[in-house]
């Protein structure tokens, strides 16, 4: 059985014991297998638009598993392969914040008979996060991990109205913003925010219809912010005699914003 990366075993941490999942785009299938194969989950929908990843997916369940009766594989977008009350965990990995918006926004009957979605978007955090409150639903646990020299975004969320975060907590993450301060792995992830929307506020400046728009006030604001984060957290890390260099190297080469 191949072994989870770093990546979808953060995302298989989520999951609860004797879950009913559904893993939506599960390109080779490992993540189900791995769920099925520690007992972990009772039931697994394994779903993708393309029909390659799931003949990939039915191969590796052959090689690996003898629980062909607990796993399901789907030829379909999205959600729509589920019906009502099937699962109880959703799982989306690898895609876009903005894609994966559409993806729940599109199957509101499969998100109410949903107790928890656990999300790994490639971008597009702050939309996603802001969507999750606004549609119900809210942050209970995040996680960054490191796969390949890339930083990785994992997002635990469960059903229930709370307070909708302010824009800083949306965009860092508000249980990451907590969790993992004075971590090297903070300090990039948020370098590289702060490089990735630098770069956009320097392709807006090109027009002065950009510059006077609030998305570019906005950003520069969120720049500063999250330049400020930084400065304190390392004067937190050297009070408590705590260096960062102490930690694994992690340099990402792709975060998105």
């Amino acid at each position: 059985m191949p072994k989870l990366d770093n990546r979808l075993q953060a995302v298989a941490n989520f999951v609860p014991m004797n879950a009913r999942v559904a893993d939506i785009g599960a390109d080779h299938g490992y993540l189900a297998l791995d769920l099925l194969n520690s007992k972990q989950a009772e039931f697994v929908v394994v779903s993708d638009k393309n029909s390659e990843p799931l003949t990939s997916a039915r191969r590796n369940l052959d090689l690996f598993s003898k629980n062909s009766n607990k796993i399901n594989f789907r030829l379909g977008g999205g959600l729509t392969v589920l019906k009502p009350g099937e699962v109880d965990t959703i799982c989306i990995a690898g895609m876009g914040g903005s894609l994966i918006c559409e993806i729940l926004c599109e199957s509101p009957q499969i998100l109410s008979t949903t107790s928890k979605l656990i999300l790994q978007p490639m971008n597009g955090f702050k939309p996603l996060r802001t969507w999750l409150y606004k549609a119900g639903w809210h942050i209970v646990d995040e996680e960054l991990v490191e796969v390949d020299k890339k930083i990785y975004v994992v997002i635990l969320s469960e059903q229930g109205e709370k307070n909708l975060p302010n824009g800083l907590e949306l965009q860092i993450g508000p249980v990451i913003l907590k969790k993992y301060r004075g971590r090297k792995i903070f300090h990039e992830h948020l370098n590289e925010k702060i490089l990735i929307m630098q770069k956009v506020v320097s392709d807006m400046s090109r027009s002065a219809l950009a510059r006077s728009s609030t998305k570019y006030s906005d950003l520069q604001n969120e720049i500063d912010e999250l330049k400020k984060i930084l400065k304190e957290d390392e004067k937190i890390s050297t009070a408590e005699n705590f260096s960062i260099n102490d930690l694994p190297t992690m340099i990402p080469r792709e975060v998105f914003y």
